[in-house]
Parts: C-alpha cells; structure tokens; sequence
C-alpha cells in the first residue's frame, strides 16, 4: 500500500485514484505502468512503451565473440546510459527491412529471439495504452523526457556516487552499489543514477543503469524520498 501511495495510485483511504485506475489497466508492474503514463505529459508515450518492452527482456546481448561483441556495443551504446541503449537497439532492428533484421541481429551481436519477444510485448502494450485513453506521442530525438519518464516510476531506486567515485548509494536503503562492468556507464560514473535492480555477484550491482539530473526529479520524486537524497547527496 505503502508503495502504491508513493506512486499516486491510491489516496489516504486506500481506495484507486484516478491514475490508480489507468495503472491497473496495463499488465505491468504498477512502476512500469508509471513511466507510461507520465510520460504522456512529456510527448514520449511511443518510446516509453518501446523502453517497457525492451526490458521485458533478459539476455539483449549474444556472442562467443568478444572482438565482435565490443565493435557493436561502440556501435550501440548511449553516453545517457543502458535505458537509452536499448532504445538505440529497438530503433536500430527497425530501421531494418523485415528481411534483413535476423543478419542485424547475428552481425550487432543482439538476441533475434529476444527482439521478437520485445516487439509481441510492445504490440499488446500499445493496444492497452490506446485503451487507456494514452495518445501514442514521440519525442524520438531526445532522451531527456523518457528518462524523466523513467523517473516518475523508478523514483525507488536512485543512486547517488560517493566521494571515492567509484561506489553509489541508493537513496531507498543506503545501501553501497556499484556500476556492472556491462553498464553503458562502466567508465563515466554519473553523479546521479536510476536502475531497473539489484544484483548481488561478487557485488551489488544496479541492473540497467541510467544518468539522471536532479532538477528533474523536485516535482517527479515524492518528499519523503526528496529528504533522502538530500541527505545522501549531502555526504558525497
């Protein structure tokens, strides 16, 4: 409940909200649902549902070929970090003809079966988005409003670098994470990160992590949670 309130979907009564009730229409977590929704106020609804879909999705990467695996992830990554990188991965396949999107795959090192997995989530998402009321916005041709989007759901699991500028916090629980040597963001450490999860290896490590601003977060991130990261962003 506790949760639920912190996303806007139920008032002090326990009872849906407005926003509530469209989150319950999607089959997603009520956070993904979240980042849907919101992001239809900033004109990126196609791209959220895209960005949903996309990490729907375990194993993006596959290959044996180390040489061949790093050519593609210089091709594909994004400075913004791993959200933005997987939408470079969708926009990508699809700029592909039907035909020829299997040999992208096998020559960017990408998962076909995995692409197909995504595009049959988005489909069903776009028919439920649509019948939520949600215009299908694009705001392809910038990241900013989709990880604003990515914001307003995930708001749980920021992160902020620490002093040694290698280790992060997490604003939830304090606890000391770092940056999986896979990430997108493996060697430019942000001061401000979101993630999908935690991972626990060797490390604990953010699962898909994202560079964030924190201007963007004053009316996106519950007060409660805003007194954390002051606190947390105070001791760096």
């Amino acid at each position: 409940v506790n949760e639920l309130q912190t996303l806007s979907a139920v008032d002090s009564g326990v009872t849906l909200s407005k926003e509530g009730k469209m989150m319950a229409r999607f089959p997603l977590d009520p956070t993904l649902s979240r980042v849907i929704i919101h992001a239809a106020t900033l004109g990126c609804v196609q791209e959220a549902v895209a960005l949903t879909s996309m990490m729907s999705i375990d194993n993006v990467f596959v290959t044996n070929n180390r040489k061949l695996l790093e050519a593609a992830l210089k091709r594909l990554r994004h400075s913004d970090g791993d959200h933005a990188t997987l939408i470079n991965i969708w926009k990508q396949f699809h700029a592909n003809p039907k035909a020829r999107q299997r040999k992208w795959c096998r020559d960017s090192c990408v998962n076909f079966k995995a692409m197909q997995k995504a595009i049959d989530t988005n489909i069903q998402l776009l028919e439920y988005t649509k019948g939520a009321d949600i215009v299908i916005t694009s705001n392809e041709d910038d990241m900013e409003p989709l990880l604003q989007s990515l914001c307003s759901g995930l708001f749980q699991n920021i992160a902020v670098l620490q002093r040694d500028g290698r280790t992060y916090k997490t604003i939830s629980g304090g606890q000391e994470v770092y940056v999986h040597p896979s990430s997108a963001l493996e060697r430019s450490r942000p001061e401000l990160v979101i993630y999908d999860e935690l991972m626990l290896t060797k490390k604990l490590y953010m699962r898909r992590a994202s560079k964030i601003k924190m201007e963007w977060l004053s009316e996106i991130v519950p007060p409660n949670m805003r007194a954390k990261l002051e606190v947390i962003s105070s001791h760096i």
